[in-house]
């Protein structure tokens, strides 16, 4: 960071620029584009290269977000409520990455076996492990194509070898996956809150609904019965924070179309 003393240029934040900052894992300043920092360290003074990263800041809100800020007339309330708003959306980046780890347990399951058991070079538990994950993955089938070379490879492997211990359960397990193979889905309720949590375009992200008001965008969104504790108990299970006090309570169907207020 830059600050005038005396006349005279120099760089503030302990003589460290915006960018060596964020190198060095201030979190803040980990956020932005390599590009801003670089912007904002170029600015004449400290106080120009946080309006810089303010700047960015503010064009990456949603417009709902924005106009909230513009019709209120208190900064500090504002300022309040964008860090809550900045909680629920780094939440919906968290849920992002846990959705496909919930959905997949079994299959990571099996993978942190294999690892341990490979660590120990036990070779039983290792083949366990191996017949595990793939089963995991077979499920579905745009996980797990077979023609995959290396999938291929070893499915031939195990059904030779189950072939010469004559082991009938390995090969009707693998029939049964491979008849009751689909391609792989999100639940749609947790789908829907995960993507519209922060926002989409000028809709109001679903943060800053109520949990009743919720269930009720959910049921006529998704057009299925939606109860109160599996909208709750999703929302908690992924991680998704509220942008502070929720201020959408009451969701409509007017002349076809969902209004809420």
């Amino acid at each position: 960071m830059k600050a005038k003393r005396n006349g005279k240029t120099v760089k503030g934040g302990k003589g460290k620029s915006f960018t060596q900052q964020a190198a060095e894992g201030d979190k803040f300043l980990a956020q932005f584009p390599a590009k801003v920092l670089e912007q904002a360290d170029k600015a004449e003074d400290g106080l120009d290269g946080i309006k810089v990263l303010i700047q960015f800041w503010w064009d990456q809100l949603p417009k709902p977000v924005q106009d909230m800020a513009r019709e209120s007339g208190r900064p500090l309330e504002f300022v309040e409520n964008l860090r809550n708003y900045c909680v629920a959306r780094q939440s919906k980046t968290t849920a992002e990455d846990v959705l496909p780890q919930r959905a997949l347990s079994r299959m990571h399951e099996a993978r942190k076996r294999l690892d341990e058991a490979t660590a120990k070079l036990d070779v039983k538990r290792m083949l366990q492990a191996m017949d595990d994950a793939v089963f995991a993955g077979l499920k579905f089938s745009n996980w797990a194509p077979l023609s995959d070379p290396n999938l291929k490879q070893f499915i031939v492997f195990r059904v030779q070898e189950a072939c010469e211990k004559n082991d009938a359960s390995f090969l009707i397990k693998l029939g049964r996956t491979l008849g009751a193979r689909q391609e792989f889905e999100y639940d749609r309720l947790s789908k829907f809150l995960v993507d519209r949590w922060a926002g989409v375009g000028d809709e109001p992200g679903l943060c800053f609904f109520t949990d009743e008001a919720l269930v009720e965008l959910c049921r006529l969104c998704l057009k299925r019965a939606v109860t109160l504790d599996a909208v709750r108990k999703t929302r908690q299970r992924l991680g998704l924070k509220k942008a502070g006090q929720p201020c959408i309570t009451t969701v409509e169907l007017v002349e076809g179309k969902i209004v809420v207020s």
